[in-house]
């Protein structure tokens, strides 16, 4: 399997370069949701300069855009044209359809968070030019290995990092600390926390300029399954610099997820939605919450 990975640093380049991964998804000014580096055109083009060729470099355009954001989006798009970046992951289907209109040569990558989530749609959307897919992370294995065998365009499957809760174009954090009349910092280096009712689980909680999101801070891990699949994608949101890499190390050379657990014992992981137990149904949630109250 090939990797691709979420760019968190330009420092982290050349040590990536080093470990052979396919590709970078770099997140860019006001037109990503979750970039980490979020880069303005001339930033993007010192990036594919520094790479030169040796990693893939696809910019992330993943917003859903309001119509009075349509033009300067337009602008953005044809000024990418200029950067000799390899590709562009999208979910809103106006930016796949500016790209055509400019006749721009991006790979265009469909990565909505949750649609992905059989072969049929994605081949139908293969047809309006889409070139990849990044698979939903709510699907179970045997799902992921069929969507994989037949889809007619490469998959790319999350194999690790933190995972996507939800996103809110309300400022809620702005709007929770003027309540209590606090000035606080809300950037998703903050490592913010919320907690889930009154139980002992948390989420992690940034806000930008596209809204607030929410991610687990439980990471995906899935060293011990055989994901199918041409390309992995490891998110590195809210991880840092030499633990990336030993996680790049340790699915290249093939460790055990209980290896991991015993480097950095304070990383709490789990499969997801892969396997058979964490797929919940209503009624089984339900039974759940009637046996807490008694």
């Amino acid at each position: 399997m090939k990797y691709i990975v979420h760019l968190n640093d330009i420092e982290m380049i050349e040590p990536l370069i080093e470990r052979q991964i396919a590709g970078v998804i770099v997140g860019t000014d006001h037109y990503s949701n979750g970039g980490i580096i979020n880069s303005s055109v001339e930033q993007i083009r010192q990036i594919v300069a520094k790479i030169n060729h040796r990693m893939h470099v696809y910019v992330l355009v993943n917003r859903l855009f309001h119509q009075h954001e349509i033009a300067s989006l337009k602008v953005f798009l044809k000024d990418l044209m200029e950067s000799d970046i390899d590709g562009v992951v999208f979910q809103d289907f106006g930016v796949l359809n500016i790209v055509q209109e400019l006749q721009a040569s991006y790979k265009m990558i469909y990565a909505p968070d949750t649609l992905n989530t059989n072969h049929q749609t994605m081949n139908s959307l293969s047809l309006l030019g889409v070139d990849a897919f990044m698979l939903a992370g709510q699907l179970h294995y045997d799902e992921v290995e069929a969507i994989v065998n037949h889809s007619q365009k490469p998959c790319i499957v999350p194999v690790h990092g933190v995972q996507y809760i939800s996103c809110s174009r309300r400022e809620l954090l702005t709007n929770y600390f003027s309540q209590i009349n606090k000035s606080e910092s809300s950037r998703y280096q903050d490592k913010i926390k919320i907690k889930v009712n009154n139980k002992e689980e948390y989420s992690y909680i940034y806000e930008d300029e596209a809204g607030t999101h929410i991610y687990t801070t439980n990471e995906l891990c899935t060293l011990n399954l055989k994901i199918p699949g041409e390309y992995g994608y490891i998110e590195t949101l809210y991880l840092d610099n030499d633990y990336i890499l030993d996680i790049i190390d340790y699915y290249q050379n093939h460790f055990l997820e209980e290896e991991l657990k015993t480097k950095y014992p304070e990383h709490n992981y789990d499969h997801g939605f892969l396997e058979d137990g964490t797929v919940y149904k209503i009624e089984d949630v339900r039974k759940r919450e009637e046996h807490e109250k008694r």
